[in-house]
Order: C-alpha cells, then structure tokens, then sequence
C-alpha cells in the first residue's frame, strides 16, 4: 500500500483512541462530582454536634441605631437612699447609716435628704407620699413628711415629668433626738456676719428697733430660710453667751407643748416676737448657740457663732 494509506490510517486510529480518553474522563469527573454532592446533602441533613449551622437573619443583622422619629425611654429613677440631717452634705453611704442608725426613720420638723440612683433629686423631677394625689418638688418634701404622724409607716415615691413612678421607698415617721442645728448667719438690719467687716453698731436714733435675726440650719425647709415655721413638730432654742434666758424660733409650736421663752420682745402690737435687740447687748464679742427641739427630745448646742458689737 501506499505511504499516503498508511498515513490515513494511523491519524484514524489516532482520533478514535482520543475521543475514546475523552469520553471515558468525563464519565469519571462526572461520577466525582454527583458523589461529592451526595457527601454535603448528608452532612446538610445529619444530627453531627459539630456541625456549623448558620444564625437566624435578624442575629445576623444588627439592630439599627435609634433616629430622631424614634422615642428613646431613659431608665425609671429609683430612690436608693433617705435620712435627716442639713448640716453636711451627706455621701450616700452616710445618708443610709445615719437612716439605719434612726432606725429606718425620719423626724418630723428635721431636713430630709433624697438620694436617687443619679444623685441627689434633680431639677425636672415630683415626688407623693403615700400616693398622695398632690405632688411635691425636693424642697418640699421634708415640709410635708412634719405633718405627718410619729410612728406611722409611710412611702416616698419619684418620678422625672410625664414618666413612670420609682418603686416606693419605706419609711418610718418618729421623734428622734435632734441633730446639732448650725448657725450661719446673724443679721442686725442689713449687715449680716459673718460677711461684713464690721462689728454691729449700736450707734442709731433713739427708739429705732434692731432685732437680731438668727438664721439656723437643722429645720425642715421649703426653700426659704424660714419657710419651715410652717409645721408643728419642731423649734429652735437659742442662747447668747451664757444667759439662761432662753431665745427661740417657731416659739407657737413650743408653747403648744408647754414650753415658754418670757424674755422675748414683742414686735409693735401684733404678735410677732424676736429674741435680742441689739441696743440691750453690751459692746465686744459675743456667742451664740442653737439647737433643735421636738415635744420629745432636746438636741446638742451647736458650735458657737462669734460676732462683735461696738
């Protein structure tokens, strides 16, 4: 036969044992890929612990931030702390030994902290005794607790405006020993000590009238330096250097537990009394005390208050 026959042959041959490899490789790598599938259906299906699974779409998702038209609630204020006491400021763990120590009480007539879970009670907030419908600011709320009655149990509760109410807080209403009172300041007119630089003059014309006028911390308050003679529970005692003469404040409420003060002054006609002028007070350095009283118990004299007279 001829070269070129020979030729034809072999490319013949050549083609069919190609596509014969060819065929059989895609039989094979379709084979690998069926039994690769069948592999992940059965661990897709299977009870392996050590399977990863894949969160649900809203643990996948984070929350978006709250916009403008969102309303954000802020937290209910809560009352964590009450007790009496004007002279210092407390810290909230003095404010709950001193409320342990008067045995989960306060005293009618005597300041009264309110300490809340962000500090002292803020501006913006009101506050009821037991669920009373009115309502009352900080300032108020000692006032209020003096016309309550010694040994009854009562609430405090508070609240921001427009919000929810806190929890009640418990607590007792008794007479208590006072704590020391502390005066700080003493008017003649319109000079005041300590602040001035000058002692009180007694040089004025005669028949003018100069009532000291004493000004004590201790008492219930209801933002005015004398807003407290408004309850019924407690007064002030007061003495100049060692006089046994007694002064005193809110003198009605003692005398309507029997305690009398003869040496005050009346004021004009009416019945307003003071305690001192200070034409009748001998020129140098003086003292004065204080100290709160209740129909029950008498307090500690406070520190002495020094001021001069010329």
């Amino acid at each position: 036969m001829s070269t070129r026959f020979w030729a034809l042959v072999l490319a013949t041959a050549i083609v069919i044992s190609v596509a014969l490899f060819l065929n059989l490789c895609g039989s094979s790598i379709s084979v690998d890929i069926i039994d690769r599938s069948d592999d992940i259906s059965d661990l897709s299906s299977s009870d392996n612990t050590n399977q990863l699974t894949t969160p649900a779409k809203s643990e996948q998702t984070a929350k978006p931030a709250a916009t403008e038209n969102q309303e954000v609630t802020s937290p209910t204020l809560q009352i964590v702390a009450m007790c009496r006491g004007a002279s210092v400021i407390p810290s909230l763990t003095m404010c709950q030994d001193q409320f342990k120590l008067d045995n989960y009480s306060v005293s009618p007539g005597e300041y009264v902290n309110v300490i809340v879970d962000r500090g002292y009670a803020p501006d913006g907030v009101e506050l009821k005794i037991n669920d009373d419908s009115n309502t009352l600011s900080p300032s108020e709320v000692a006032l209020a607790i003096s016309h309550l009655v010694p040994g009854t149990d009562n609430t405090l509760k508070i609240r921001e405006f427009d919000s929810e109410w806190s929890e009640p807080f418990a607590f007792k209403v008794d007479l208590l020993p006072p704590l020391r009172a502390e005066i700080y300041a003493l008017c003649v007119d319109v000079h005041c000590a300590p602040g001035d630089v000058f002692p009180f003059s007694r040089n004025v014309p005669e028949g003018t009238v100069l009532p000291l006028v004493e000004y004590v911390v201790g008492p219930s308050s209801s933002g005015g330096d004398f807003a407290w003679l408004g309850q019924g529970q407690t007064w002030i005692e007061l003495q100049l250097d060692d006089d046994p003469a007694l002064g005193c404040i809110n003198c009605n409420v003692a005398e309507s537990f029997g305690s009398s003060y003869e040496a005050r002054i009346r004021f004009g006609t009416g019945d307003v009394f003071y305690n001192w002028d200070l034409r009748d007070i001998s020129a140098g350095m003086h003292i004065l005390r204080a100290r709160l009283v209740n129909a029950r118990y008498r307090g500690s004299w406070s520190e002495p208050f020094e001021f001069e007279v010329k």
